[in-house]
This record gives structure tokens, sequence and C-alpha cells, in this order.
């Protein structure tokens, strides 16, 4: 992995700024104001039954963030923050608008927002963080990201992605009411226009029983290119359990998984990544790093992923820029995805967990 760390340090060095702001991505839809809860442990809840029984008052010294939130949002600032000109389309409110306005100017990133609606419902998530265990429970209330539809775009919103190098549809999930018709039609509009196509679902527990209606309208469609997942969506979509440490049936999963749907799958998980296509599994390890936080990592892994697909970098490559990406952003208490300088010095210092691996699909259904 050394040497791919040392061709990949070499590409972003020898990229330049205007190669990287003639790149256009089109993210949608969701953005919510994301309030963390900063907590030890499940011991936390204990302490919030004591405070209701004694008929309420306050918990003292609990640390809190507000910031940016959503998949797309998230993903569209990491992207900028990397120097990729990127256009954010959703809807929020006119309160929403102006916290999306304010996060991106204080992220120094161009993201154009031009494209939100500002005639909706913000969507808010209060997130617990326990920092034993690395777990988060979010409590989200969705707002307006519950049915962005593709009837929702007009003429201008239509003609950006058909200007786009790559177009990404994000969290599915939340999207409850329009999710599977925004993907399908803005997916076969895409590839009719020689557009790039990538989609992650998200958390896909809430809506496991329309899988069907997933896989029959989208995952089987020749118009998605790229499926980003990670090891629990891949649980889902496979049918197989696993343990999230056993990488030899995560692999088998997205394998098998591979055999019935048309896109490359991204998996991501906490140890390794990885790229399954039509002939091998290419494996690349993560970062080895002390998380400060848990929540964001896939949204700013894709960025690095996206960054790596509209360059060209190598299956290798990209992958590690979008664990570099993930690992430097969960290991820094700055709320910030990285710069492309940042990521530099990280990627030359930092270890990785394991070696990559190029495995025969042949090998691994052996």
């Amino acid at each position: 992995m050394e040497k791919v760390k040392e061709t990949l340090i070499a590409k972003l060095k020898a990229t330049n700024i205007e190669e990287l702001n003639n790149l256009k991505v089109v993210l949608m839809p969701d953005f919510f104001l994301d309030h963390f809860a900063l907590v030890k442990d499940i011991d936390f809840l204990s302490d919030i039954r004591n405070v209701y029984e004694e008929g309420g008052g306050n918990l003292l010294e609990v640390p809190q963030v507000l910031t940016l939130g959503g998949c797309a949002a998230r993903t569209s600032l990491a992207l900028a923050r990397l120097g990729v000109k990127t256009s954010f389309i959703g809807r929020t409110s006119k309160l929403g608008y102006t916290l999306l306005n304010f996060f991106i100017q204080d992220a120094n990133a161009d993201v154009d927002i031009t494209r939100v609606r500002n005639d909706g419902v913000l969507g808010k998530t209060l997130t617990f963080e326990f920092e034993e265990g690395g777990v988060n429970v979010m409590i989200n209330e969705i707002g307006s990201n519950r049915d962005f539809g593709f009837s929702d775009l007009n003429e201008d919103d239509l003609k950006l992605i058909a200007r786009s190098d790559l177009v990404c549809v994000l969290d599915w999930s939340l999207n409850i009411n329009k999710g599977t018709e925004l993907a399908e039609e803005v997916f076969k509009y895409a590839k009719g226009k020689g557009v790039t196509t990538y989609f992650d679902p998200a958390d896909l527990a809430p809506r496991v029983d329309e899988l069907k209606t997933l896989f029959d309208k989208i995952l089987f469609n020749n118009n998605l290119d790229i499926l980003s997942i990670n090891e629990k969506e891949l649980r889902i979509l496979s049918g197989m359990n696993f343990d999230y440490n056993e990488s030899e049936k995560v692999l088998l999963a997205a394998n098998r998984l591979k055999a019935k749907v048309k896109p490359e799958i991204n998996v991501h998980t906490s140890g390794f990544v990885a790229t399954v296509g039509a002939e091998d599994i290419v494996v690349v390890p993560t970062f080895k790093v002390e998380p400060c936080k848990f929540t964001g990592a896939g949204d700013v892994w894709n960025a690095g992923n996206i960054l790596g697909l509209l360059l060209k970098f190598t299956n290798e490559e990209r992958l590690l820029l979008g664990n570099a990406m993930a690992g430097y952003y969960i290991s820094h208490p700055d709320t910030l995805p990285p710069t492309i300088m940042e990521l530099l010095p990280f990627i030359r210092e930092t270890d990785l967990k394991g070696k990559k691996k190029k495995i025969s699909k042949r090998v691994l259904n052996t």
C-alpha cells in the first residue's frame, strides 16, 4: 500500500485548481440541521430517567454541536472543500436556507445552493453520540426531505444535471414518499445525457418492506453506475447475516449482491473498503485513527470516492482517497471535511490497518 499512497499523493499534488473547478457534480435531496449531544456511555439514559422521575430538570455540561447534516448536503460540502464545483438541490424552510448558506460560507466552500427551494419544512436530527462503543442514536424530524421527487425538478435543474459530470442521489431511506421516483427518473434522465450516476440509499432498516421496489426500479437498472453502501446496508440488501468484522463474509455478500444488480458496488466498513466489479474485488484497508466523532464518515468517504472517479484514479487510489477523507474527518474534532492540502500529510504519515487485496470472484465463490 505504500506505493499506492505515493502515487495518490503525487496525483493529488499534480491536480490543479482549474482542473478541479471544471468538474461538476449535482447532489440531492437531503439537508438537516444536525444537533449532537456528546455523551460517554449508555448510563446517560439512566441520568435522563432520574431527572424525569424527579419531575424534570437539567443535565449540566453535556457537550453539544450544531452543524450541517444530511447525506447530500454533507457530501456536497466535502466535495467543495476538495475543490469540485458542486450544486445541491433540495427543499427546506426559509430558516433552513439561511442556516445552509451560513454553514457553507463558514466552511469556505463553493457549493451552489441557488436550486434549493425555501418553501418547505426544515429537517432536523437530534443525535446522541456515545463515546463508548462509537454508537449513534439519531432522532429525526424529516421535514421536506420526505417527499422531494423528480416532479419537483424544473427545466433549469434538468439543464444543470445534463451539464454535470456526475449526479448523486442520496438518502433514499428518509425520502419516504418520493425517493424511488426521484432516483429512478433522475438516473434515467442523466444516463440519456451521458452523465455518471451514483446512489447511496443510507440506512435501509426503516424501509425493508420496500426492498423489492428498490431492486426493481433502481438496482436492476442499467441507468445506475455506482452503488455505495456500508456493511449494515449490505447485510440487508444481500439477505446474508454476518458480523461486521467478518471480512470474508462481507466480501462474499457483496459478490452475491453484485450477481443480482447492475451497478458497481462500493462497500465501506470501519476496517476496509471494497469495490466489486465484473471480474475482481479490490479491497483497500482503512487508516488507523482514534475517532473523536462517529457521524458523517460515509458522506465524507463518498466525496473522496467521487473525486477519484472523476479524476479517473485507479480503484486502489480512489478507495484510499475515500478512506483518507473519512479517516481524517472522524479523527479531528473540527466538523469540517479536509481540503487536499490537509489530506496530503495525513495520507503520508498515517498507518493503514492492513494490505490491499485483489480477489478473483471465481476464487471467492469456491
